[in-house]
């Protein structure tokens, strides 16, 4: 899809009807106006646009608030030498932090939401302690010449806040491109022009794995219903269900809800579209009532209650994280996804947390979607190769990498509690299960690196069905049931996508446009570059490296230097694990063994597989997992027999096999 959209992306203006609009504006009282605005009434800057209204107080300042220094005065001595009331002091160092927290903003690598955060908070709610400054001034003996310095200072402060927006925005913009899957054709003659679509565009956003209406595509192109659809019907695209009998829908639900027992309805309509059937929506939830009705009810008393969260357009910010819950058997899932969409862009599970890992993750999502504009993600140090690559791409002093606390990384922190319940938590119940009962030992090195030999490419698996799934899946709210695959391909044709304003760029060229200068370093043997920790591996240097790929290095470990204090810990990390065997002939002897005991279905003894090592209730079914304090929440996790069991037996030939050979060698 990025290919064919590339062919008809252009730069053009911003689409009239979607001018930034500030959300909340400087509502001062008109008594505290009096310094800032000459005889303006609040009713009069409501409804103006915001630059009418940043052009008004341009020309209504008593100075230049781009030349003064924000500094807000000081609480002044009551008269008569007189404490101030816990109130006024209580108002005034609340006013206080939130002048500092917003003029700092100015000074750092703010982003167009974050700017936009801390206007609307100083205008909401510095304007409110001043307004009870003034309101009050008599009963606490406030001075009203320091409450109007004060308002002075941040309407200043307000004015600046938003000349910043105003700024971002129009770098953002700069840099966007849009799709023209419609051509305007002028024949000459009278009437309309005729408007020419672009057929692959249609087909794809018409495919069978997505749920894209007519109406609203039409919409979105700027064309009529019927001019859609006579297109449609010339080149071949037909808006139509599946055929697929109520028996066979049934056997597919069943199927479905026995694997996945968590999952609901849309994620089952992800799974039906992902593999090519379009089946109405009432077919699936009166097939769900029919074999799973009681699950469809437990289902429904998990509902969660969000917050909004709002991002401008597709790939303008990804967010970045890694998911924990398997590292005590040194297994890290590390995932991106796109804020507008919920777009799932990559993710891979890992042994181990290095940058470098995290670092493939984001470039092969970068080949497969194109860069984002911004990345989203918390201040570990697993994250500084993304953010060194994400600044050296997307420039300095523009927040290309955003730090901020994991838990308020809003998008990916909801993504994994969805892992979580699609496949993380069953493979967390299967591995406790092979500690309770099939001689797993997380502490031996050796056993870890079977688990992984086994089961890596497993859980891969079941990341690359669940992210083919959740991009096709119907999203309700604002979603309005359209999958993130339709959502960002809506978006881009509605808000455009960012572009690589540095292709094809020598990287010296771009150095030297982000002014970054500065003599070329030697490094020390052993030294580690840009966001390379100290356990990663470090290749050798080649006779016939370029001084140019020196050059990037050098720029590198500028650009970390410079962010070192974003990164406040180090990588979580993880188990290590080691492989048992010394040699490639050993190794090829595991690899004959097992294969013949998976041939002829050996099942070894002594590892709690044969029928005679269960208890009276036979082989379980159903893990139970502790979470909350102290384990004080149990969830009883589903492990279908038929998938669970034949990888406990996987596990219990490689364990005997590897042990076997092992005794051999100490003897």
């Amino acid at each position: 899809m990025k290919r064919k959209m590339s062919e008809s992306l252009v730069k053009r203006p911003r689409p009239h009807g979607r001018s930034s609009r500030w959300a909340t504006w400087l509502v001062f009282p008109p008594s505290l106006l009096v310094l800032i605005v000459s005889s303006v009434k609040l009713d009069l800057i409501w409804g103006l646009q915001p630059v009418t209204v940043l052009a008004h107080f341009r020309r209504t300042l008593s100075f230049q608030a781009t030349l003064m220094s924000h500094h807000l005065p000081p609480l002044p001595q009551r008269p008569g030498n007189l404490p101030w009331s816990p109130n006024v002091y209580d108002a005034y160092q609340s006013m206080l932090n939130i002048f500092r927290h917003a003029s700092s903003v100015l000074q750092q690598d703010a982003d167009l939401k974050r700017l936009q955060f801390h206007t609307d908070n100083a205008t909401r709610e510095l304007v409110a302690i001043l307004q009870g400054f003034e309101n009050h001034a008599a009963e606490e003996h406030i001075p009203l010449p320091w409450v109007h310095s004060c308002t002075e200072v941040v309407g200043a402060l307000i004015v600046d806040l938003c000349q910043a927006q105003e700024s971002a925005m129009e770098r953002d913009d700069a840099n966007v491109a849009f799709a023209e899957p419609v051509t305007i054709i002028k024949t000459g003659k009278r009437g309309r022009p005729r408007k020419q679509l672009n057929p692959e565009f249609v087909a794809e956003a018409m495919a069978s794995h997505r749920r894209i209406s007519v109406t609203a595509l039409a919409r979105a192109l700027n064309v009529s219903r019927p001019t859609l659809i006579d297109h449609m019907k010339d080149h071949g695209v037909y808006e139509t269900f599946t055929r697929l009998s109520r028996s066979d829908l049934d056997a597919l639900v069943k199927s479905f809800c026995n694997a996945k027992p968590d999952s609901g309805v849309r994620y089952l309509i992800g799974f039906l579209r992902r593999h090519g059937l379009r089946v109405q929506k009432r077919r699936v939830y009166s097939s769900v009532r029919r074999v799973d009705g009681l699950g469809r009810i437990l289902r429904r008393r998990r509902v969660i209650k969000r917050k909004p969260y709002e991002v401008s357009r597709p790939h303008a910010v990804w967010h970045v994280d890694g998911h924990h819950k398997l590292i005590l058997w040194g297994i890290v899932i590390h995932g991106f996804i796109d804020g507008y969409s919920r777009m799932i862009t990559g993710m891979r599970a890992s042994t181990n947390n290095r940058a470098s890992t995290v670092l493939e993750v984001f470039l092969e999502a970068v080949g497969k979607y194109g860069l984002p504009s911004r990345v989203r993600g918390d201040r570990g140090a697993e994250n500084k190769k993304v953010s060194v690559y994400m600044i050296l791409h997307r420039g300095l002093n523009r927040a290309s990498f955003i730090w901020g606390s994991s838990t308020n990384n809003t998008r990916i922190e909801r993504l994994w509690v969805e892992v979580g319940s699609q496949f993380g938590r069953r493979w967390r119940a299967f591995f406790y299960r092979l500690e309770a009962l099939h001689g797993l030992d997380r502490r031996n090195p050796h056993h870890l690196w079977l688990l992984h030999f086994l089961f890596l490419d497993l859980i891969n698996d079941d990341c690359a069905n669940f992210v083919a799934e959740w991009n096709c899946h119907p999203i309700s709210g604002e979603g309005h049931d359209q999958s993130p695959e339709d959502m960002c391909l809506m978006g881009q044709l509605q808000h455009g996508v960012y572009v690589d304003d540095c292709e094809g760029i020598d990287p010296t060229d771009i150095r030297r446009y982000y002014g970054i200068h500065g003599p070329e370093r030697s490094r020390v043997p052993g030294q580690t570059g840009a966001g390379q920790l100290d356990d990663e591996d470090i290749s050798a240097p080649s006779s016939n490296s370029s001084n140019e790929s020196e050059s990037e290095d050098d720029l590198e470990a500028q650009i970390e230097e410079a962010h070192a204090e974003n990164f406040h810990h180090e990588a979580v990390s993880v188990p290590k694990h080691a492989n048992p065997f010394d040699d490639n002939d050993t190794m090829e002897l595991f690899y004959d063994a097992l294969e013949t005991a998976i041939r002829e279905d050996i099942v070894p003894p002594g590892y709690g597989l044969l029928p005679e090592e269960w208890d009276e209730e036979g082989y379980p079914v159903f893990e139970i997992l502790k979470s909350g304090r102290r384990g004080s929440k149990q969830l009883r996790i589903a492990l279908p027999d038929d998938i669970w069991r034949p990888r406990a037996e996987m596990w219990g030939r490689a364990l005997a096999i590897l042990e076997q050979i092992s005794y051999a060698n100490e003897i």
